[in-house]
Formats: structure tokens, sequence, C-alpha cells
């Protein structure tokens, strides 16, 4: 596996597997977005290929493009996976998935984390309890995987091209979703909007230079409100 910038950014390339690993390690756009890609891949899977059983660290999604397999958690719970579908792993699950024997599976992937992950993957219709839905868009999931493969050179304009592709690839899979309260659901209340202005006042800010005291008044509340409601919405305080 080569290595690139000196921090271990792994890159794997051969006949039926492709890969970027650990490209938190150079990311120069501020963490605190919603989203941030760990790496990504696609594989043609032998038959009977399997992998675990593993814990992540981070979310994982797979979209199948061809063959089947199966996915298994902890419990024993197992579902059967085709062409067309994709699934989800969430972090600190045990899984185990493997490619059928007589038509083994090719997919895509990536892992990703951030504050608004598990949110955006339950509006995309995920959950714990039902990690696989089907996918009416799967060739364009596949157009835009093949153009976040091809951006893998470690460079600050490759990062904002994967970057637009993650958030390509989570508004297809959320067009497939069958919640049907996706649009209504996200409309912000009060306490939203102050930390959304909060957040974008930070990230405009990355280098330290506000202070949270100054970004309360700059949003018009104070700082203990601004506080406690940032906790509640982003699980991290605000420093």
């Amino acid at each position: 596996m080569n290595q690139f910038n000196s921090k271990k950014i792994g890159r794997t390339e051969a006949e039926s597997f492709v890969s970027m690993e650990n490209l938190q390690e150079v990311q120069n756009v501020p963490s605190i977005n919603p989203i941030n890609l760990n790496y990504f891949g696609n594989e043609n899977c032998k038959p009977g290929h399997s992998f675990g059983p593993f814990v992540r660290t981070s979310f994982v999604l797979h979209m199948v493009t061809a063959g089947r397999g199966k996915l298994r958690k902890a419990g024993n719970k197992i579902w059967e996976i085709s062409a067309g579908q994709a699934f989800l792993i969430f972090p600190g699950e045990e899984t185990v998935y493997k490619a059928d024997l007589e038509d083994p599976w090719s997919y895509m992937w990536i892992g990703f984390h951030g504050l608004r992950a598990e949110e955006m993957m339950k509006k995309a219709g995920f959950s714990k309890e039902c990690p696989v839905i089907t996918c009416r868009n799967m060739d364009k999931m596949k157009e835009t995987m093949d153009r976040l493969l091809l951006s893998r050179d470690l460079t600050y304009v490759n990062e904002l091209y994967r970057m637009g592709a993650v958030y390509h690839l989570i508004a297809l899979l959320t067009e497939n979703s069958a919640v049907t309260d996706v649009l209504t659901d996200i409309s912000p209340d009060a306490d939203r909007i102050y930390v959304d202005a909060a957040v974008n006042l930070l990230i405009n800010n990355a280098n330290g230079s506000i202070k949270v005291s100054e970004v309360a008044r700059r949003i018009g509340i104070s700082r203990s409100y601004l506080t406690s409601i940032f906790k509640k919405e982003m699980k991290v305080s605000p420093q």
C-alpha cells in the first residue's frame, strides 16, 4: 500500500479492488463539517469472499452494483442483499458480510463520520433495525462514485470534489427514502436557526479568533443560552 504526504494515507489499486483510506489525516477543510469522508473504494468480490466479524468506528455505506451477498449483525440477524440495494453499518456494530457463492456481489463503499452523519442517514431511510434500502438511482450513484475515485490526488481542489461527491451520494440516497416527511421535518425551529448561525460563524473563524461570547452577541442571544442549545443540537460545546 503506497503512502502519500507523509500522513499514512493508504491507496490500493488492484484488478478487482480500488480504495483510499485515512483521508481524515490530511483534511484541510474544517472538521466541523456536518459529514467528513474517511475512506472510499470499490471491489468485485470473489465467490464466498467475506469481511468480519469487525466493529467499525465510523459509518460505512455499501452500494451493491451487481451480484448478491448477505449481511449479518450480532444476534445473527441476517439480511440478503442484491444488486440495486445499499446497506449501512453503524459505528460500534459488529458485522460480517459475505459474497454469494454463485453470484458474488460487486460494491462501492464510503466510510464517514460527522456531527450530522446519523441524522442524514436516518433521513435517507436507514436505521439499525433496517440497514438496507433499495436504490432506484444506482446508476447515478455509480457515476458519482466513479468521479470520487478519480479525485484520489491529495490536493485541496480534489478534497472539495470529494466533499461534493459525498453530499451528492447522500442526496441520491435520500431520493429513494420511503420517509414521507424528509423535507418537512427538517424545517428549523428557533434554536436550530441560532445553532446554524453559530456554526457558520465558528467555521468562518476556525483559527480561534472569535470567542463564544462574541458569537452569542452577534446572533442576539446570551452565551449561556447558546451553550445550552449548542450542546443539545450538536452534542458538543461551542468551545
